[in-house]
């Protein structure tokens, strides 16, 4: 009797215990946040779009010491959700710490010294930041020439300045004017 006593005990024990569990594993409610902003413009910027990473990767020192770029990396900007009546065009301004030697380009800082990140429009156009680019035409809705396309390269910074190994990151941010 006692035998059978101690094994509905250890039963009902191991059962809660179990049941218990579950229940906690399940108890605590998930949470997602909704973000967003309202802009008087004839366009929405897509989210990816406005909070981006351009990836350089491994970055050879030795071509960058002897005036060679990195690979191009691609970036966009998507304009979604257009309403066009009279503004049909759009001019981007990209701004960034300027390195004064490569005249207007992005300087980068971290600890592989003298790069600077050269970025360029889709028709190969180097881009100056703090000027404003030739506005490009616009279409309704979500119209494929709605995406701006560009890219960038890092380079080593004009003058007697070296690289060194280490990593490299640089901030650019962009202002759209619409026309």
């Amino acid at each position: 009797m006692k035998l059978l006593m101690n094994k509905l005990l250890i039963s009902t024990i191991v059962s809660a215990a179990i049941s218990s569990f579950t229940v906690n594993a399940s108890g605590e409610p998930g949470k997602i946040n909704f973000e967003g902003s309202v802009t008087n413009t004839p366009c929405g910027i897509s989210a990816d779009s406005l909070n981006q990473t351009v990836d350089f990767g491994q970055v050879s020192r030795a071509n960058l010491m002897h005036g060679g770029n990195s690979e191009r990396q691609e970036f966009e900007i998507k304009l979604v959700n257009c309403q066009i009546e009279n503004e049909n065009k759009v001019a981007v301004t990209f701004r960034g710490d300027v390195s004064e030697e490569n005249h207007g380009e992005l300087l980068a800082h971290g600890d592989a010294g003298d790069v600077v990140i050269k970025m360029f429009t889709e028709g190969e156009q180097q881009i100056q930041l703090g000027e404003e680019l030739d506005p490009t035409e616009i279409g309704p809705s979500n119209s494929y020439m709605n995406t701006l396309h560009f890219y960038a390269v890092a380079a080593k910074r004009t003058g007697i300045y070296g690289v060194l190994d280490g990593n490299f990151s640089g901030e650019a941010t962009f202002t759209l004017r619409y026309e």
